[in-house]
C-alpha cells in the first residue's frame, strides 16, 4: 500500500506571538516545545505540541501585520478525544477573555466548534460520531442540551439522509481508493 504524504502541523505568522501561544496553551494545553528566533524571517518563533511523539503541531512565527496582513487561514483544526472534550473546549472558549463568537455545527460525521482566534484566524475543534454522510453537511447543534439528545439527533438526521454509511465502512472504502 503506497502511504500518501500526512499533513503534521502548520505555520502561522503573528502580530502578538505571546498572545496567541497564550490562547493555543489555555484553550487547547499545548506546551512550548522549543522557541527562538527563525533564521529565515528574524522574527520569534514558538513551536506548540499536544502529542509528546511530535515535536511541533502548531508553529507561531511572529511579524504578521494584522491590518495589512488579513488571515487567509480558513480554519485550524483540531480533533479531540470525544463529545466531553467538545465540551471542555467550549467552556474554555466561552471563558476565555479574548473570546470571540461560537459555532456549534453538527456535520453529521463530526460535531464542531467554530471560533476565531484573538488574530482572527478561524479555528475547528471537532470530534467525530460513528458515522458518515456526504459533505458538506451542516447543522447548528444546541450545546445546552444533554450529550444524549445531541447525539439521538444527530444519528437521527444521518440515517435519514441517503449518502449514510457507518465511519468505518466508509473508511474502508476510502482505503481501497488510496
Amino acid at each position: 500500500m503506497k502511504v500518501l504524504p500526512q499533513l503534521r502541523h502548520v505555520g502561522i505568522y503573528a502580530e502578538d506571538i505571546e498572545a496567541l501561544r497564550e490562547y493555543y496553551c489555555g484553550i487547547f494545553g499545548l506546551v512550548v516545545t522549543d522557541r527562538g528566533i527563525s533564521p529565515s524571517v528574524g522574527q520569534p518563533i514558538v513551536f506548540l505540541s499536544a502529542d509528546p511523539e511530535a515535536h511541533h503541531q502548531l508553529v507561531l512565527i511572529g511579524g504578521r501585520q494584522v491590518e495589512s496582513q488579513p488571515s487567509t487561514i480558513n480554519q485550524l483544526s483540531f480533533l479531540v478525544e470525544d463529545f466531553a472534550a467538545l465540551r471542555t473546549i467550549h467552556e474554555r472558549l466561552q471563558a476565555a477573555p479574548s473570546a470571540a463568537a461560537i459555532r456549534p455545527v453538527d456535520h453529521g460525521n463530526a460535531w464542531s466548534l467554530y471560533t476565531l482566534d484573538p488574530e482572527g484566524n478561524g479555528i475547528e475543534v471537532y470530534v467525530d460520531t460513528p458515522w458518515h454522510v456526504a459533505q458538506p453537511h451542516a447543522r447548528p447543534i444546541d450545546m445546552t442540551l444533554p450529550d444524549a439528545e445531541i447525539f439521538e439527533i444527530t444519528r437521527q438526521a444521518v440515517l435519514a439522509d441517503p449518502t449514510y454509511a457507518e465511519r468505518a465502512d466508509w473508511s474502508q472504502a476510502l482505503q481501497k481508493k488510496m
